[in-house]
């Protein structure tokens, strides 16, 4: 028997649904809420044509965000690509390049210098924007709302992918 990363989040989740799984200084979320979230994600992502073996950035701050990102992503069979905030607009523009990004999740505060060069990125079909702390709503949020939560995914298996680049001292 082999499981990926989300199948065991899952179990876990079953087991033990009402425990706290994460809390956060703006969030605290149950194995349970903390699933049906990641449910909700991949079932946007999944309607956004998002499917096994794309790859997708997550650009983010800390937060449950980053969490929901990538059991959603496990879920559908797709590659995570973490992305360093600190990036300028030609590093996110070779590395989104590189990856050959299809979706890329992202905080607000770094939204303007993805804007900057998505059209230098033709693979990239769909930016879903999270709010910044002082903001009071998102595409992130108003999209889990809107998604149903359930079985989006099929076919797992426990070859989960998950894609970081570094800069290093010598660029990318």
């Amino acid at each position: 028997m082999s499981y990926n990363l989300s199948e065991l989040f899952e179990r876990v989740a079953g087991a033990v649904p009402d425990r706290e799984a994460v809390v956060t200084a703006q969030r605290r979320l149950t194995f349970r809420e903390l699933d049906e979230r990641a449910d909700r994600l991949a079932a946007h992502l999944s309607g956004m044509g998002v499917s096994e073996g794309d790859r997708v950035g997550l650009q983010l701050q800390n937060g449950t965000e980053y969490l929901e990102g990538m059991l959603a992503l496990f879920k559908l069979r797709t590659v995570p690509v973490n992305i360093n905030y600190r990036y300028v607009e030609r590093e996110l523009q070779q590395l989104f390049a590189d990856a050959g990004l299809v979706a890329l999740i992202v905080h607000e505060a770094f939204a303007p210098r993805v804007e900057a060069i998505r059209h230098e990125v033709p693979t990239l079909r769909h930016v879903l924007v999270c709010a910044d702390d002082a903001s009071p709503a998102s595409d992130y949020e108003t999209a889990l709302a809107a998604a149903e939560p359930g079985q989006t995914h099929t076919g797992r298996s426990s070859d989960d992918i998950y894609c970081a680049y570094t800069g290093g001292t010598t660029g990318l």
